[in-house]
């Protein structure tokens, strides 16, 4: 093996475990996040009751024909995967 041959030489497996254990010690560890607080709505209720109020407030907003006709929509849709 030549002398040039050693710089271009490929580092073995242990090498390579080494460096990335060297280079995992040298960085610092980053700071412990704080926990964040549980979301809550305006109720102080579960975020799963607020998203259903929110829909059902969407649903009001819009004329009730447009409702009963949208559910009968997705009626014969469901009906129609079966």
């Amino acid at each position: 093996m030549g002398r040039s041959a050693k710089f271009t030489k490929r580092p073995s497996k242990e090498a390579k475990a080494r460096s990335k254990i060297a280079q995992s010690n040298a960085k610092p560890l980053p700071p412990p996040r704080s926990p964040s607080p549980p979301p809550q709505t305006e109720a102080g209720g579960d975020v799963d009751k607020g998203k259903k109020r929110r829909k059902l407030m969407r649903a009001k907003v819009d004329k009730v024909g447009e409702i009963d006709d949208r559910r009968w929509a997705r009626w014969i849709y469901r009906s129609a995967l079966k």
